[in-house]
């Protein structure tokens, strides 16, 4: 004689379902604080996370916001020629060149940029990073090695502390802005060590 299973496995998947639930309950318990600060961020309007900025969207034009979280200091990533070379960028070479400079990515768009940087700013020789951050790393890091001293702004960012400790030389902070507090230090390091001061700002 046949039986139908369908009830059966359907029984089974609510309770495989609650099974779900009642983990995902236990999982987010102990962070049910936080969550509900996150709620109450939402509904003032105050959550300041991964929003949507839409520079052609009518509420993006009319509030014309001053947004201090990215780098387009100038407005350049809208201007109609740089848009346009990019356009003919895309073209010739395709949305992504899918290496790293060192592995195959670099390409004579990089190095022109790189001679006109380095002939504007009358140096010998320029290099290009992706980020910030690949440029605050590579170059501390290039630059120190263990035994050295780098001496950092308490405030900066955390990509330079990275470089610096990636170097393998000893890391101090001395107070943000203070240069009364990085000369005590400095009177107080074997002057025949080599040392980096770094700090930053736009």
């Amino acid at each position: 004689m046949k039986t139908d299973a369908t009830p059966v496995r359907a029984g089974a998947t609510v309770v495989a379902a609650e099974q779900r639930r009642r983990s995902r309950r236990a999982f987010l318990e102990p962070f049910e604080p936080l969550l509900d600060q996150l709620e109450a961020a939402r509904n003032a309007g105050v959550y300041p996370f991964y929003e949507a900025l839409d520079p052609a969207s009518d509420r993006y034009r009319l509030r014309q916001p001053v947004v201090l979280v990215h780098n387009d200091y100038l407005g350049l990533s809208h201007d109609e020629r740089v848009r346009e070379a990019a356009r003919r960028a895309i073209t010739r070479l395709g949305t992504s060149r899918c290496s790293s400079p060192l592995a195959g990515g670099h390409t004579d768009l990089h190095r022109d940029l790189e001679r006109r940087i380095a002939t504007f700013l009358e140096q010998e020789a320029a290099v290009l990073f992706a980020s910030g951050y690949q440029a605050n790393v590579g170059i501390v890091a290039a630059l120190m090695r263990r035994g050295d001293l780098v001496l950092t702004d308490l405030f900066d960012h955390a990509s330079i502390v990275d470089g610096a400790r990636l170097s393998g030389a000893e890391v101090r902070f001395f107070q943000h802005n203070s240069p009364a507090h990085l000369e005590r230090i400095l009177a107080q390091t074997d002057e025949r060590r080599r040392k980096l001061v770094i700090v930053e700002g736009i």
